[in-house]
């Protein structure tokens, strides 16, 4: 184990030294508290045998000041006590500390002490491994209930999530964002010509090259169906366009059936003031409605003042 001896006094902190080099373990020795708590911030240690009352941070407050700070790991905390300070070892362990030993020190204690220390901090890595895997796991949970298990994109579940607080801070700070909508082209054509699996191929295809060109900041979900959401935030309404413009011609890059060309109609709105997210949606989806209409393969914008459409 990695043990850090901090002892003002020399010669223990020899014996200690040539005690634990014998039982097989690294040590670092230091004259005080100070630097005790630097060697742990910048190098941590498995076991911490300190003296009581030494310069600096005394043994007690070294151990309280390890026990809070979150970036310093475990370590077993072994107090060096004099015979006549037992009565203040309860106050000890009510701070923190593991285990005590008494001065003079006997090498049969100081070994036994080490075994269950070497046991303890075996334990501790096991639990801190066990708690390390479950929020790995609970993290990976979180992510897969928040996708879109197809497409990789984000679900409603997220959008219903995320689209508050974005419309939020429009509301508070009037920081500007835009919502496109996507539709697939004559998909269930799409799926009665070539399957229901060749569809789903190319909704993860899609899905794929949506992510692959947003950019910063920016946010996809799958709406629903062959239907996709992006939200722009802290964009103006030009580069809203601009940039579901660029993520709606990009399918022509991924339809795998060559012969059957598979185009996309969006519809975008940018957010107004005294409207609710569900208004901005809504807008949306008309300008949306209004594409299909006009022929298909092409955005429509609508932002409540003006309408435009771009082939």
């Amino acid at each position: 184990m990695r043990i850090l001896v901090a002892d003002d006094d020399a010669l223990m902190r020899q014996i200690l030294g040539e005690f634990l080099t014998a039982f097989d373990h690294e040590c670092v020795a230091v004259a005080d508290g100070d630097a005790a708590w630097r060697h742990l911030r910048a190098h941590g240690a498995d076991v911490v045998i300190s003296d009581w009352l030494m310069p600096g941070l005394n043994g007690l407050q070294l151990c309280e000041q390890v026990r809070t700070h979150p970036d310093v790991t475990y370590p077993y905390f072994i107090l060096l006590t004099a015979r006549g300070d037992r009565p203040d070892v309860l106050t000890a362990f009510r701070a923190g500390v593991d285990g005590h030993l008494t001065k003079p020190l006997d090498p049969d204690d100081l070994e036994a002490a080490l075994i269950v220390a070497e046991r303890i901090r075996g334990m501790h890595l096991q639990i801190l491994e066990v708690r390390q895997a479950l929020e790995a796991a609970n993290a990976a949970l979180d992510r897969a209930a928040h996708r879109d298990a197809l497409t990789g994109l984000g679900n409603r579940r997220l959008l219903n999530e995320d689209l508050p607080g974005i419309h939020g801070r429009f509301v508070r700070e009037g920081t500007l964002y835009s919502i496109a909508l996507l539709d697939v082209d004559h998909f269930k054509e799409y799926n009665d010509t070539y399957g229901h699996q060749a569809g789903d191929a190319l909704l993860t295809e899609l899905g794929w090259a949506i992510a692959a060109r947003l950019r910063r900041g920016d946010q996809a979900y799958r709406y629903g169906g062959e239907e996709f959401l992006i939200v722009f935030p802290n964009a103006t309404l030009d580069k809203a366009r601009l940039g579901a413009e660029r993520i709606r011609t990009c399918l022509a890059s991924v339809a795998p059936h060559r012969s059957a060309p598979v185009t996309l109609s969006a519809g975008i709105a940018g957010a107004v003031a005294n409207e609710s997210v569900d208004d901005v949606i809504g807008r949306a989806d008309r300008a949306l409605y209004r594409a299909k209409n006009a022929g298909r393969d092409q955005l429509v914008v609508d932002c409540s003042w003006t309408m435009a459409a771009w082939a």
